[in-house]
Order: structure tokens, then sequence, then C-alpha cells
């Protein structure tokens, strides 16, 4: 096993530990500055091209109210096709209520996300070349 094996393998784990410390921690932080709310959902329809996530199949249009008791509305992205009337959890911000997400879902960035992934592929890749 070269230094090339040891290099990415310290790598690799740096970059993926990093990551879930950082996915971790996001979530803390937004349970702890979030409320939880149920919300009705309004309608649900497939996501277009043109829609800014094209990851999740369906968007969802919810109406839910803030710790004041004013109501919201939101469109969510969603991973199923859901119907409206039906009730769903969501966590919203309690300084910026518009600010929702579905209750399993959390306010983070894509960083930690991107250093998971190639933390993984480093991994991956010094046992590529270890096995050479």
């Amino acid at each position: 096993m070269g230094i090339t094996f040891w290099v990415l393998l310290i790598l690799g784990l740096g970059m993926l530990v990093r990551g879930l410390m950082t996915v971790a921690r996001s979530r803390t932080v937004w349970l702890a500055r979030s409320m939880a709310a149920t919300a009705t959902i309004v309608a649900c329809r497939p996501v277009e091209l043109s829609d800014p996530n094209p990851l999740d199949p369906f968007i969802i249009s919810v109406r839910y109210a803030d710790a004041e008791g004013q109501p919201h509305t939101a469109e969510l992205p969603a991973a199923q096709e859901l119907q409206a009337g039906q009730a769903i959890d969501v966590r919203f911000d309690r300084r910026h209520p518009t600010i929702v997400r579905l209750a399993d879902h959390f306010v983070g960035t894509d960083m930690p996300a991107a250093l998971i992934v190639f933390g993984g592929l480093l991994i991956l890749m010094s046992f590529a070349l270890a096995s050479d």
C-alpha cells in the first residue's frame, strides 16, 4: 500500500466525517429554531423542467398557520403524490415563518452532501488503487 492509498483514504475519511458532522449540526440547529405545525395540502402537481428542484417528482402547495395564527401558503417538494385536503407535518422558522420545510427535511446547503459524496468516492478510489 503506497502513499497515494493513505492520502486518499485519510482525505476521504476526513471529508466524509466533516460532511456527516455538518449535516447533524444543521439538523440540530433547524430543530431548535423551527416550530412544528400541521399543514393542509392545497394542491399537488408533477414537477416541470422549469421548477427549481427537479429531484423530487412532485410539488405540493400547503397552507399552515404560524405561531401567531397568521395563515401562510408555500410550495414544497414531495417524493410522492399527495391528495388535496390531506394533513401533513411541517416545520417553519419562528423568526421567518415563510421558511417552511416538510417535517423530515431541514434547511441547509448542499455542501455537506458534496463532502459526503466526494469523501466516499475518495475512499473507494484509495481501495481501488490498493488492489492494483
